[in-house]
Parts: structure tokens; sequence; C-alpha cells
């Protein structure tokens, strides 16, 4: 794991959670979000997570119109109503041979 590129796609509260805790292991990760006020904060100030544990923990981050080359494994944690806009973006940034791991929260309204 040492050499591969993470992203964690979606960076509100679990995904940037999962995404300090990968970057506090030493691994190479990329926290992806929309809002560029989050994405900012993340660079700047790091993620602080609150709980069980109290840390912060310097990450990258990036909103998906910056993000520089490829990565290995990619953990999705948007909403699925988003997935119309994520997945092409998604197609564009994983590798050939990578890995997608889908984590995402809610149903899409349109399967009811």
């Amino acid at each position: 794991m040492d050499n591969k590129r993470i992203a964690v796609y979606g960076a509100e509260s679990l995904g940037t959670i999962i995404g300090a805790f990968l970057s506090k292991a030493g691994l190479d990760v990329t926290l992806i979000d929309v809002w560029q006020e989050n994405v900012d904060t993340l660079n700047t100030k790091g993620a602080h997570v609150v709980g069980t544990t109290d840390i912060t923990v310097p990450v990258k981050a990036s909103t998906p119109d910056d993000i520089d080359g490829k990565f290995d494994i990619i953990f999705l944690l948007t909403k699925q109503v988003f997935n119309d806009s994520v997945v092409p973006k998604i197609k564009s940034i994983l590798n050939e041979d990578g890995t997608l791991v889908s984590l995402q929260n809610g149903v899409p309204e349109s399967i009811f």
C-alpha cells in the first residue's frame, strides 16, 4: 500500500475521518471535495477528528477540477444522487487497473 496513490472522494465527515487516518498512517492520500472552503481549511488546518480520539492530521485536499494525475484506489463517499456528475470524473482519475471502493450513503429516490 505504501506506493499506492489514494483518493477519498467526498471529504465531508466520514470521508475526512477516513482520509485523516490513512494520512496519519503515512499513505499518499488526497481528499476531494466540491466545497472550496472545506478544501482550503483541510489544506491549511488539517483534518480535526473528535470522538473517541481528538487529533488533527495534516492532509492534502483538492476540488475535482484541480486534481493532478490518477489514483490507484478511490474511496467514494458522495451521496448516490450525485453519481451522474461524480462517476464520469472518477473514470477520468482512476488508473485503468485501479480499485473503486464505494462507501456511499443515501438511496437514490428514482429507485422507489
